[in-house]
């Protein structure tokens, strides 16, 4: 017999184990892209070409610069590609950045994988997003910001609206969905702790209540 709490432990089990598996293969594929862009310089390429470009202006205490850095690279094993963009300003202490990554590998054996990044950095707070790609399953887009907003054309003035918050709860990174939700489909979860819970018809192994009444509160009820 599956009971209530076996089910809720066999699905944190198996999400778990999923998200591990997919965090290890993808953290993997950019460990090695990483790798790879920072050895350039210490390995015997046969063939390797870079070329840089900047441009920059200071006065007293103001600082702006735009770099953009072209790698290629190939030797008998693998071949390489990486462009580097960066554009700063900086005014004393106070400082901005835009970075942008793109960086491909192929190799003999088969593997090849792609990363691509946006990073905004303010005064070292740092936001931004990233794709990374090492093959089939292996493949991810992370977005680093306190809020993820859309904007539906033509409509709430053009002001977009904040489907997920992130923030903390008592110390715990959390999650916070701000929408009119409509889900086409099952919605299976551990646990669901809500204000007002409406629904048509339920199938409850176990219910536990203070009161149960009639939805007019004039007919029967149970305590």
């Amino acid at each position: 017999m599956v009971t209530l709490e076996s089910f809720n432990a066999a699905l944190k089990n198996q999400v778990t184990a999923v998200a591990d598996q997919d965090n290890d293969e993808i953290n993997a594929a950019l460990q090695l892209i990483s790798s790879t862009a920072a050895n350039q310089d210490a390995r015997n390429w046969l063939d390797k070409k870079s070329i840089k470009s900047e441009i920059s202006a200071r006065v007293g205490a103001a600082f702006a610069q735009i770099s953009t850095v072209q790698t290629v690279a190939v030797d008998a094993q693998q071949a390489v590609a990486d462009l580097t963009t960066s554009v700063s300003a900086q005014f004393g202490d106070v400082n901005a950045s835009i970075t942008e990554q793109s960086s491909a590998i192929s190799r003999i054996d088969g593997y090849a994988a792609a990363a691509w990044s946006l990073t905004l950095s303010v005064n070292g707070y740092v936001t931004g997003i990233q794709l990374v790609n090492g093959g089939s399953g292996v493949s991810a887009f992370t977005v680093v910001a306190d809020k993820f907003q859309i904007q539906l054309p033509g409509y709430n003035g053009n002001l977009p609206k904040a489907v997920f918050t992130v923030g903390t709860i008592n110390g715990v990174a959390s999650i916070g969905i701000t929408a009119n939700m409509y889900l086409d489909g099952v919605l299976t979860a551990r646990m669901m702790n809500v204000g007002t819970l409406s629904a048509i018809t339920a199938n409850v192994g176990t219910l536990t209540a203070g009161v149960i009444q009639s939805s007019d509160g004039k007919g029967w009820s149970s305590t």
